[in-house]
């Protein structure tokens, strides 16, 4: 069985070059084109041709001639200023999402962006919902639907609570969920149950619970301050 060996390689000149390592010759553009490597590994992005010409992405329609035609790949991430081209490339991302049209963009080119673009941005994007302004939050849960959910995280913070149960002579350990509305009832009359034991105990001891219980009753009364 033969292998494929052409990969894609990054140069600083700031264009995608198909290199095939087998020959280290240059694939032509037919040859990259139907050879076979990895999804979006031979294909030019638009969004990162923008960024590099410091155009906004919501722009994109207005220069997809301009892009097809030209040779540069726009920005890449090799060599000693990798990182900071990342980072500068993950802040405009994040800050074009307040546009329909930049948005739209970045969820057609998603999968062909570089691994570690994709990773950052997802960090970035998570951490950026909710905290930026009401349009960029609505641009990144549109792009998070557009991706079919793939990009922001599902933190599930409900209160649950672990319980026993007997089912078939096996005991069955299961997390369900605490209701907020029971869990709020028990805490504000729990508080006040009498000790079993009470009757049992001397007066000066029920005198102490029932100071103790009227104080948690007027901290804990709604409306008034504590």
């Amino acid at each position: 069985m033969g292998v494929d060996f052409s990969i894609v390689i990054l140069y600083n000149v700031g264009v995608f070059c198909n290199i095939d390592i087998s020959t280290g010759s240059s694939l032509d553009k037919d040859s990259a084109a139907t050879s076979n490597q990895p999804k979006g590994g031979n294909m030019k992005l638009l969004t990162l041709w923008l960024i590099d010409k410091n155009i906004p992405l919501s722009l994109w329609r207005k220069k997809e001639e301009d892009f097809s035609g030209s040779d540069s790949c726009g920005v890449v991430f090799e060599g000693w200023n990798a990182g900071k081209e990342l980072k500068n490339v993950v802040a405009i991302i994040v800050n074009s999402m307040s546009h329909h049209a930049a948005v739209e963009l970045v969820a057609r080119e998603w999968d062909s962006f570089p691994s570690i673009l994709r990773m950052r941005l997802t960090q970035e994007l998570n951490a950026a919902n909710g905290t930026r302004s009401g349009n960029k939050t609505k641009g990144i849960l549109r792009l998070n639907e557009k991706l079919g959910g793939r990009v922001l995280s599902k933190v599930d913070d409900r209160l649950t609570d672990r319980d026993l149960r007997v089912i078939d002579g096996r005991i069955i350990s299961r997390q369900r969920p605490v209701n907020p509305a029971v869990a709020g009832a028990m805490r504000a009359h729990g508080a006040f149950t009498l000790p079993s034991d009470f009757d049992k105990m001397s007066p000066a001891a029920k005198r102490k619970i029932r100071k103790q219980q009227a104080e948690d009753r007027r901290r804990d009364r709604p409306g008034k301050k504590k």
